[in-house]
């Protein structure tokens, strides 16, 4: 296979770069927008006696609390400020994700005031069970509610629903980040424009194809939102070190035979074949984590796509 992989590189190059380029392209596509579809950390174990525990809670009823609406500049005893909780609760109580919505004045308990007797809150518990529906149901009353003068929003759904988005738009950042700086360094040690390219290019397209990957199995079974880091940071870190191999390895084959098909065949064979059982490795390593099983899948997809691509697309310094 190694060999079929060498000869298909040296003589059909230009042809593996531009099909690889346009797979990359479909892919970046049909992947876009894939934070939208994952789910928040999700490290739960349903074999631990927690994880049973919250589950026949949620079986019996029980409803967590989810959003918290905090009003200042209220004094509680004031009419007008009943007023306007009652009223708040009243449009909290249309969206039909929302169960029980407690507050100062159905409790009578002063937790709900702050000190100065100025400020007090709404605890609204969301009868969604699924992270992902509780995290929609906030936003969604947040989003529709927002505005309200001395209205401040928060909760435990709410701040995952916001530290997902985070986590998608600084990823982003970082890669905008980490391209240009690869290039450099790739730069200052290949000493080659093309050879330099390999990294970034190699990164890109591992991580633009495992975001297709990732929409798909995001179908199939639950699918953790920082598999998007690891993807990333896995593509760039496994394209630095493969090229790296093989680079070196076929520039080595060259100053001895060379440049040809059988300097290529021979880097295979060596650097190719290291590559290989690496990239194995890397991904049979994270299955057997049970903790780790909503990530584990999307390590190994990663690897195995970027030892693909690695063999595939390989330009010549």
């Amino acid at each position: 296979m190694l060999n079929t992989l060498a000869n298909l590189a040296t003589r059909r190059a230009r042809t593996v770069v531009v099909t690889a380029l346009l797979a990359s392209v479909v892919a970046g596509a049909l992947g876009a927008g894939v934070a939208s579809r994952l789910d928040p950390y999700g490290d739960d174990d349903p074999a631990t006696e927690s994880v049973q525990a919250d589950n026949r809670l949620d079986s019996a009823g029980f409803q967590n609390l989810g959003l918290i609406a905090l009003l200042r500049g209220a004094d509680v005893s004031s009419p007008r400020t009943r007023h306007r909780v009652d009223s708040l609760a009243s449009r909290i109580s249309q969206d039909p994700a929302v169960g029980r919505i407690a507050d100062y004045y159905t409790t009578g308990s002063r937790d709900f005031v702050s000190a100065d007797g100025h400020s007090t809150y709404l605890a609204v518990d969301l009868q969604p069970h699924d992270d992902k529906a509780r995290q929609d149901a906030a936003k969604r009353l947040a989003d529709r509610l927002h505005g309200g003068p001395g209205v401040t929003w928060g909760g435990p759904a709410l701040a995952q629903e916001q530290v997902n988005k985070q986590v998608e738009s600084d990823l982003r950042k970082a890669e905008l980040l980490a391209f240009p700086f690869l290039f450099l360094l790739s730069l200052l040690f290949f000493r080659s424009g093309v050879a330099a390219l390999l990294p970034p290019l190699i990164g890109g397209l591992a991580i633009v194809g495992t975001f297709l990957m990732l929409r798909v199995a995001s179908e199939l079974t639950s699918v953790s939102i920082f598999a998007l880091n690891l993807v990333t940071g896995l593509g760039l870190g496994l394209a630095i070190d493969y090229s790296l191999f093989m680079v070196s390895r076929y520039r080595e084959e060259i100053a001895r035979s060379g440049p040809g098909a059988e300097a290529m065949r021979r880097t295979m064979a060596t650097a190719g074949r290291t590559i290989v059982f690496s990239s194995l490795t890397v991904a049979a390593a994270r299955q057997p984590v049970p903790e780790a099983r909503l990530v584990g899948t999307r390590v190994a997809l990663g690897a195995a796509l970027e030892e693909r691509r690695r063999k595939r697309v390989d330009p010549r310094p």
